[in-house]
């Protein structure tokens, strides 16, 4: 039985992947709402995982 990921997961793998990957590129602006909407989590959970990812590299 496969567990489903926690939303702040989520944003987090799919901000990591982002600037791994260089969609998001050093400096860059990013849209709060605009993110949560893609990644279809609450604005508070991208912006956690964001500063969460930020501090980590």
């Amino acid at each position: 039985m496969t567990m489903a990921k926690r939303p702040m997961d989520v944003a987090y793998e799919y901000i990591k992947e982002r600037i791994m990957n260089g969609t998001f590129l050093p400096s860059q602006k990013l849209n709060e709402s605009e993110l949560s909407a893609q990644i279809g989590v609450s604005e508070i959970r991208s912006k956690k995982r964001y500063l969460n990812w930020s501090r980590n590299i």
